[in-house]
């Protein structure tokens, strides 16, 4: 496997691992707080203040609360 293939297979795998978190957090607030402040806090100092405003944006909405629930949860 070359070096982009290995990376690449490397990011759905951490993908996988995120959304499978996330998805456990959902109806744990507390959790979720938790777990956006250790991500805010790894990423801190990563790039220019642009940066930072986007990854802020993009960990608060992949950490934000479930507001909906599917059929099957109902």
């Amino acid at each position: 496997m070359d070096q982009l293939n290995h990376l690449g297979l490397e990011v759905n795998v951490l993908k996988a691992v995120v959304i499978g978190l996330v998805s456990v957090l959902q109806d744990d607030p507390e959790a979720l707080k938790k777990a956006r402040a250790a991500a805010l806090g790894n990423v801190r100092g990563w790039g220019d203040s642009e940066t930072q405003d986007l990854i802020h944006k993009q960990v608060t909405a992949i950490l934000a609360p479930k507001l909906y629930t599917t059929p099957n949860e109902a």
